[in-house]
């Protein structure tokens, strides 16, 4: 799993977890339950936060650990899926620091699929200045009192920011140029619910919210496919937001379970969030 911070993942890896060991329902991908799941006291920990309808969380920086499961199907075909569960603060020192440590990009290197999290909720919105309005020296010249006033550098120390396109196309570059071989990449926009209440579009796919609201990482996709194959999905993790009242009494009231799906590049919809394996 790729993702800058705060994109989703460990809320996904929690959500899958708690469908692979307690859900009901059928999946494409079960869970094998002779073997007891590597990071499995991480995993209860996550899925109790679910269960309680409160924020997993995010991963710690210092925290690096696998989860680890064994999965099989209705053919008894059997698929190993390991899951570095990596804090953000790892990739966004890739897109602003070129660092990454030599196990990770071992690890990623290795992976038949990577799961490419985005969450537009946690992004940092986007300003245009509009052509005819005023330019960008203009208001550059409103900030700071005139033209002839000096800029004065103060001793608090730049915030980076991050979760913006273009880290998004800056971090996917990097992965690209690390790895040798071509890759299969399934973006993931988090917090679908929350992506339809905002465009309230009927059956708005993963791909066209992508073109419409990230331009800049959509144009580098379709330009380079040759590098890699990818896929665009939509994910539902927690089934609403846990901090609207409305949405806490209604997954209260029901199974919040009911509510967690993932949605493909044809708008379908499934509870089955192993689909994205």
């Amino acid at each position: 799993m790729i993702g800058m911070p705060s994109s989703g993942k460990t809320t996904f890896l929690a959500s899958l977890c708690r469908l692979l060991l307690h859900g009901e329902q059928e999946t494409e991908w079960s869970l094998d339950i002779s073997d007891v799941p590597e990071g499995l006291e991480n995993i209860k920990k996550m899925i109790k936060n679910l269960d309680s309808y409160r924020e997993v969380g995010r991963t710690l920086e210092s925290a690096i650990y696998n989860v680890e499961l064994n999965l099989y199907n209705q053919y008894q075909e059997w698929i190993q899926f390991v899951v570095p569960d990596l804090s953000g603060e790892i990739y966004q020192n890739l897109v602003y620091d070129r660092r990454i440590s030599f196990n990770i990009m071992d690890q990623i290197a290795k992976s038949d699929v990577l799961l490419f999290f985005i969450n537009f909720n946690t992004m940092i919105p986007e300003e245009r200045i509009k052509l005819n309005e005023e330019s960008a020296i203009q208001k550059l010249n409103q900030e700071q009192g005139n033209d002839n006033q000096k800029c004065i550098e103060t001793e608090e120390p730049k915030v980076k920011k991050y979760n913006d396109q273009s880290a998004l196309v800056e971090l996917l570059q990097s992965i690209i140029y690390l790895v040798p071989h071509s890759l299969n990449i399934r973006f993931v926009v988090s917090a679908w619910d929350l992506v339809e209440k905002a465009f309230k579009v009927d059956k708005l796919t993963p791909e066209r919210y992508i073109k419409r609201k990230l331009p800049l990482l959509y144009q580098y996709l379709m330009c380079n496919t040759e590098k890699f194959s990818y896929e665009i999905w939509g994910a539902s993790a927690q089934g609403g937001d846990f901090n609207n009242k409305e949405d806490l009494q209604r997954l209260q009231r029901e199974n919040g379970e009911n509510f967690v799906y993932v949605v493909d590049n044809k708008a379908s919809i499934s509870n089955d969030l192993t689909k994205l394996l």
